[in-house]
């Protein structure tokens, strides 16, 4: 996908099931192995959790799409990755998650 339309994806999806809820409420980043990233790496539930995760063309546009999110207000930070990072994801901020 590309990066704006990565960036719809997740706001919409957001916005549907979430809409009041704050977007500093949600992490935003890349990674190559989004799983890891999310459930290992971020200590992110995955039964209960709220997570999304969508795959880009190529590292500029997952780089690209995490900007977008991070200017649409969601925390998070632009550090992250490598050149095989392809992966945009964004998790709800909860007890027991880790930045």
């Amino acid at each position: 996908m590309t990066d704006q339309t990565i960036f719809n994806k997740i706001t919409t999806w957001l916005a549907m099931h979430f809409g009041s809820d704050l977007k500093a409420n949600w992490y935003v980043g890349i990674a190559r192995d989004v799983e890891d990233r999310l459930f290992s790496g971020h200590k992110v539930n995955h039964l209960t959790g709220k997570w999304i995760y969508r795959p880009a063309v190529n590292t500029a546009h997952a780089r690209s799409a995490e900007a977008m999110l991070l200017r649409h207000g969601h925390d998070g930070g632009l550090s992250g990755g490598d050149e095989s990072t392809v992966f945009v994801y964004a998790y709800r901020k909860e007890i027991g998650t880790v930045r």
